[in-house]
């Protein structure tokens, strides 16, 4: 049987219910946004253009990532 997260539990050292608890806690505190295609910039990668979409139309203060590009 394989595990849920094997990703994050592999990189952050947690159980799968610490990881499945943390889910359900930003489950409960996060702002669902659509990102916007008005919102256009010259990226590198195209696929990094949904990322600032999102965080643009969401007033995020901070984004969050383990990509290079940002």
């Amino acid at each position: 049987m394989s595990c849920r997260y094997p990703r994050l539990r592999a990189h952050f050292g947690l159980t799968e219910e610490e990881i499945y608890a943390y889910v359900q806690y930003l489950r409960q505190v996060a702002h669902v946004v659509r990102p916007s295609p008005i919102v256009k910039a010259p990226m590198r990668d195209a696929n990094d253009v949904f990322i600032l979409q999102t965080a643009v139309v969401g007033d995020a203060h901070v984004t969050c990532t383990w990509d290079a590009d940002f």
